[in-house]
């Protein structure tokens, strides 16, 4: 969980505390945040927690600039195979950014790293494609019975309320599969 901010910038004003947020972000000198806050405010702020408050709201943006990329690649993804569903494409992302972690670690890097923590991660992505592709197939199971069963029914009575309309569709039906398959039609 993360740890809830307590700075003096995070007590300020919310209309007050974006403006130094801005100026944060327009590049201003600590120094000059600082001044702009005892001079405006009243309150005295060291330099260093103006930099520790611009240290944690350039992570903050930068975490979300990196959930937006995220979002777009998903999305993306989506828009390339529209067979494929959010968890699938989420899941692809993923299993995209661990492989590439592992490849983009220095030799000292990867020997510090935790091969069972990688591993875990590993295995959990597996886990997770695994627990997917199994509902997917008992979604997929249920849908087709559930579709041949009201098929069954609805043939059934046709043939024996309407049995013209029924032997027209039966006919149509073959022609469709010999045009499908190149077969014969049955």
């Amino acid at each position: 969980m993360a740890r809830r901010k307590h700075s003096k910038i995070d007590r300020l004003e919310p209309a007050f505390r974006s403006e130094v947020e801005e100026m944060l972000m327009a590049g201003f000198t600590y120094k000059e945040v600082a001044e702009y806050i005892t001079e405006n405010a009243g309150i005295s702020i060291s330099l260093q927690a103006v930099c520790n408050h611009a240290k944690n709201l350039k992570a903050s943006i930068d975490s979300m600039r990196i959930a937006q990329e995220n979002l777009i690649a998903v999305m993306r993804e989506m828009q390339k195979y529209p067979d494929l569903d959010a968890s699938d494409a989420m899941l692809n992302l993923m299993s995209y950014q661990l492989f590439n972690y592992v490849q983009n670690l220095s030799e000292d890097q990867l020997q510090a790293a935790d091969p069972v923590k990688l591993m875990k991660q590993a295995a959990d992505l597996v886990k997770i494609a695994a627990y997917k592709r199994n509902m997917d197939a008992k979604s997929k199971g249920i849908e087709e019975t559930g579709f041949d069963a009201v098929k069954g029914k609805v043939f059934d009575t046709m043939s024996k309320e309407n049995p013209k309309l029924y032997a027209e569709l039966v006919g149509w039906m073959n022609e469709k599969k010999s045009e499908i398959t190149g077969g014969e039609a049955e």
